[in-house]
């Protein structure tokens, strides 16, 4: 155990070290705008998108008619996947109330899957550009000029923006706050280093002849992740991913864990299929730092958590088995004695450092990553101090279960849901 532990804070200490660097010493883009002259089609699709004021496709339509663009220049498909709800009444009504947006309402009459209804809108699009957007997000009134001004290069192939989780009420959702947070200061730094690869559903703009290029959107069932595969699949191409870290969406979370665990699965068993799918760049010096640094990373994350996760529970069972064991004894002695509480200096003495010190450092480089996550991201660290902590002690153990969850469902084939 002790062999596993020095491993896995090597590398997490390595790694706190290497993300630091590119924090602090990465130049961090100014603020850009782009000049609106480009036409783009931004891509709906929904599925049961009636929830009300809260969470409906209603307000997903209000942030883009408040965006800092001209609508002439801006053409909303909105994908309907099949709903059994009163989406598509929804949405005509938004329409016929706001005639000077450009609305185009399409219907599956079968339920095809996210990728397919992407794969829909892609063929009606006329912009130059193409963005994905949620039923269940909204995005900032300057996301669009903000992102376009990253596309100055014919090798950018897609620009992201950042995102917050919109309005969290319950644990579930703030918890998934801090989880979102650290991942938008992770991708920027993917992003600095060239090893960004993947696009999200919250404002993902594309180059449309780009999209088009490749093959458009993958729409097979089997593929329940389709925006990770099109990272990957424009990185396997060569083109670039940009990280636009002004500009910015709110999205949606669940709010139970039985939503939360089901979006996890998902996510992970796309993660499983996406990867096994794009192999061949994992270790390709063809990719550099994305093949050689960044893919097989992803891997070793996955494994190393798994088996940490395993010793620690392995530990802690063991532990509390033989207190109880020796507490039940003939001579009781450490039920006799529960209420003793060692000093400081038997607690530094009983220690052992060469396992203490590395998790010590680990623990202070990983709050001071929270600290700066935060601080970049404009939100405050001690109002949500009871809510990080949460995350740190419970996100772990979460994590291992979705992804033991998903490993046990790709080994047994059960059949893929969007």
């Amino acid at each position: 155990m002790q062999y596993v532990l020095w491993a896995v804070s090597f590398v997490s200490l390595w790694l706190s070290i290497l993300w630091l660097s590119v924090a602090f010493f990465g130049q961090d883009a100014p603020i850009r705008m782009c000049t609106p002259k480009e036409t783009v089609s931004i891509a709906i699709p929904v599925l049961n998108g009636a929830k009300g004021s809260r969470r409906g496709i209603v307000r997903t339509l209000e942030s883009i008619q408040q965006l800092d663009y001209p609508q002439e220049l801006l053409q909303i498909i909105v994908v309907d996947d099949k709903s059994s709800d009163n989406t598509l009444q929804i949405v005509r009504q938004f329409m016929n109330s706001h005639k000077n947006m450009n609305i185009t309402l399409l219907r599956h009459k079968v339920n095809k899957g996210k990728g397919a209804a992407v794969n829909s809108a892609l063929e009606q699009a006329s912009g130059t550009f193409f963005a994905v957007l949620d039923c269940d997000s909204r995005v900032a009134s300057n996301c669009i000029r903000i992102s376009l001004s990253l596309f100055d290069s014919p090798r950018i192939g897609a620009v992201i923006p950042s995102i917050k989780v919109d309005d969290p009420k319950n644990i579930y959702e703030k918890l998934q706050r801090v989880e979102y947070i650290l991942s938008d200061l992770i991708r920027q730094l993917f992003g600095k280093m060239g090893t960004l690869f993947f696009s999200h559903g919250v404002l993902c703009i594309f180059r449309t002849r780009v999209v088009r290029s490749l093959g458009g959107f993958d729409g097979s069932r089997e593929n329940l992740t389709e925006d990770l595969e099109m990272g990957l699949r424009l990185r396997a191409h060569h083109y670039d991913i940009k990280m636009s870290q002004h500009s910015l969406g709110y999205t949606f979370v669940p709010d139970t864990f039985r939503k939360l665990w089901g979006q996890r699965v998902r996510w992970f068993r796309g993660f499983l299929y996406n990867h096994l799918k794009y192999r061949r760049l994992i270790g390709n010096p063809d990719y550099g730092l994305l093949g050689l640094f960044q893919l097989p990373l992803n891997v070793i994350s996955v494994v190393l958590l798994l088996v940490t996760m395993g010793f620690v529970s392995y530990g802690v069972i063991d532990s509390w088995t033989t207190f109880v064991a020796r507490s039940l004894s003939v001579n009781g002695y450490f039920l006799n004695h529960v209420l003793d509480f060692p000093n400081l200096k038997e607690v530094l003495i009983g220690q052992n450092v060469q396992v203490l010190l590395p998790i010590l450092l680990g623990s202070a480089l990983g709050l001071w990553i929270l600290v700066l996550a935060h601080r970049r991201m404009k939100e405050k660290l001690l109002r949500h101090a009871i809510q990080i902590w949460l995350y740190i002690i419970v996100g772990p153990y979460l994590t291992c279960m979705h992804w033991i969850a998903s490993l046990a469902h790709d080994l047994l084939r059960t059949k893929k849901k969007w």
